[in-house]
């Protein structure tokens, strides 16, 4: 017969936040560019066919995407700030 060797049992994972979040901002940040390339291909198609009215949505969508660009630079900066923060007030582990 084989000696079998009971596996010790596996200690589960802790959560990860810092990972969690930067994760999360970083399927935001892709959603966000890719709905903002569907707008801006809708844009440049129907101003191709000039279907679009000279101070339109699309004239107001070059302002929208830099907005929210900046917003979620921002908010992952303060996320990585956070992080880094938080590791500077730990006190050295063992």
């Amino acid at each position: 017969m084989k000696d079998e060797e009971a596996e010790p049992p596996r200690q589960p994972k802790s959560f990860n936040r810092e990972r969690f979040l930067l994760r999360l901002v970083a399927v935001v940040l892709i959603a966000e560019v890719s709905l903002y390339a569907f707008g801006a291909g809708v844009c440049a198609w129907r101003s191709a066919q000039q279907l679009v009215p000279q101070g339109g949505l699309c004239a107001r969508f070059d302002n929208a995407v830099h907005t929210a660009f900046g917003v979620a630079l921002n908010t992952l900066l303060a996320l990585l700030g956070g992080k880094a923060l938080s590791d500077s007030n730990r006190p050295p582990g063992p």
